[in-house]
């Protein structure tokens, strides 16, 4: 149940009930906002109460900022000792092994059944993983954190340094725009596949609540973190729609990133090689040779999108 549909639940049953002061000098209407500050709020006094302590928080700032401290110390509670249910074991969830007598240096084994949902749930983290950066995000939908915002204005394929072009998240090399194209062309795949379903009625069940919200945590076209895209025969593709150039490929799979070469001729992938030349894909091409590009196809990593944890 997301924060929205609580909100607008409750605005339909509960909102106008004959129990309501009249004279209360405040709206009844519940905002998504509001649901958000209730959920944190109760979870934060639940957690001083296990602890017998006092939840301390400002009484000015904006309200978004507030608890951020609180629930910071919290997550680092959690991390560290985890919940009273990490110390349970019994016989019906927990099997011991005892050591192997033909193994002199083996040791007993415990093996515990954990049941979850199958949804792992994380929040968007700064770009840059070489170590990876556990500062915290100014804003949601930031890529980087105030101390490596300068990375905002290089180009996002792995290992270029080059300064991004204006309005873009790549370079001007042409396999780096390619690659930044086609990230926008899934981004909007995605979005529009959204929205056919939802007025085909399958993305919303007539049994659930058909709200539109931006503050709900859900899956977005820009979290997909790190991208693999196959360079191949002049093209590029993300490595998951990938399939080999010797046969028909489908209606969108590939972006071209040049002028289609003449037949028989090799179209060059960098910009480093002369017009009319041919720039060997692998060391161990004989120089003035054409190695084809299915068997080893190039790869460019980038991180056009967030990085969820």
């Amino acid at each position: 149940m997301s924060a929205s549909n609580c909100a607008h639940i409750y605005n339909l049953t509960l909102k106008n009930t004959p129990s309501l002061d009249l004279n209360w000098g405040f709206s009844s209407t519940v905002r998504t906002e509001e649901v958000w500050d209730a959920f944190t709020i109760l979870s934060l006094l639940e957690d001083c109460e296990r602890r017998n302590a006092i939840l301390e928080v400002p009484h000015t700032g904006i309200q978004r900022d507030r608890f951020a401290d609180a629930i910071a110390a919290r997550n680092v509670r959690i991390a560290h000792f985890g919940q009273d249910e990490r110390s349970h074991y019994c016989n019906r969830c927990t099997r011991f092994e005892d050591p192997s007598p033909d193994l002199p240096n083996s040791l007993m084994n415990k093996v515990s059944a954990v049941v979850i949902d199958g949804i792992t749930i994380g929040h968007p983290r700064c770009v840059v993983s070489d170590p990876p950066c556990l500062n915290a995000l100014s804003h949601q939908r930031d890529r980087f954190c105030s101390a490596h915002q300068k990375y905002e204005r290089i180009c996002s394929i792995v290992g270029c340094t080059t300064p991004s072009c204006m309005g873009h998240r790549s370079c001007a090399h042409p396999l780096h725009e390619a690659a930044e194209r086609r990230h926008v062309e899934r981004g909007q795949a995605h979005f529009q596949l959204k929205h056919r379903l939802q007025r085909q009625g399958v993305a919303h069940p007539n049994d659930s609540m058909h709200v539109v919200s931006t503050d709900d945590a859900e899956p977005d076209a820009d979290d997909n973190g790190d991208q693999e895209f196959i360079i191949d025969g002049g093209q590029i593709a993300p490595e998951d729609t990938h399939t080999p150039t010797t046969d028909a490929a489908p209606d969108g799979a590939y972006a071209p990133i040049a002028d289609a070469a003449p037949e028989g001729t090799h179209a060059p992938t960098t910009d480093a090689a002369p017009e009319g030349t041919h720039t060997p894909t692998m060391d161990a091409a004989p120089e003035g040779t054409h190695t084809p590009t299915t068997d080893a196809p190039q790869k460019l990593k980038a991180q056009f999108g967030r990085i969820p944890t």
